[in-house]
């Protein structure tokens, strides 16, 4: 018996042993201002119910944002939760899957996982899906906070050279001796991990700050 029931929620990606799960939370490139495509189905299959937060939680950044359950020096990680449309359930959390790199039949190879977490939504607690990254986290910057959408890159003064760090994380990304290459660089990352740039002066103030665009 249970091996059917494990057969039957693979073939019905929405259905867990509670039964269905409608909501789901993201809290990366899925959220309304950032710019993956998928983020489309949930504005077109769903009904977006606000900002959530998942207790306990550590974030990274690497060449995605990637959060994985942490009950030891976990923050809070921030995101939306939508309520998906009953009928698309299943299809738009198979597409979703698929962006993931999610296979529910060989979860151990899958780059994320797909679980059922308590989300906080202002005053009321609700039952969403989410992708938790899912392999060895390696060469990854470890961010201070739990919400993506406030993930800076600077360009800062550090003595005679130039550091390209991101808001949060605890080391540089790159060190230059010329600002202009600083620059250059951190706006190529920027732009590919959708990411503000924030340029400073050499007096440590804020010059300039640029919405990077990718390349």
């Amino acid at each position: 018996m249970r091996d059917h029931d494990r057969t039957e929620r693979a073939a019905h990606p929405s259905m867990t042993k509670e039964g269905l799960v409608e909501f789901i939370f993201v809290y990366g490139t899925l959220r309304n201002k950032a710019k993956a495509a998928e983020r489309n189905l949930l504005a077109k299959y769903g009904v977006r119910v606000g900002i959530g937060q998942v207790p306990s939680a550590s974030l990274f950044l690497g060449k995605y944002p990637y959060a994985v359950p942490d009950k030891g020096a976990g923050h809070p990680l921030v995101g939306e939760v939508y309520k998906l449309l009953p009928d698309t359930v299943q299809e738009v959390l198979a597409k979703l899957d698929a962006y993931e790199e999610y296979d529910p039949s060989n979860v151990k190879d899958s780059l994320y996982r797909r679980e059922v977490v308590n989300v906080q939504v202002g005053k009321d607690q609700l039952r969403a899906w989410i992708y938790w990254y899912n392999k060895p986290l390696r060469d990854v910057l470890r961010l201070r906070h739990g919400n993506y959408l406030k993930t800076q890159m600077h360009v800062v003064p550090s003595g005679s050279n130039w550091k390209v760090k991101v808001a949060g994380a605890t080391k540089a990304t790159a060190t230059h001796t010329n600002k202009a290459e600083a620059v250059r660089y951190a706006r190529a990352v920027a732009g590919k991990k959708h990411m503000m740039l924030v340029i400073h002066g050499r007096d440590g103030r804020i010059k300039e700050r640029i919405r990077a665009e990718k390349g």
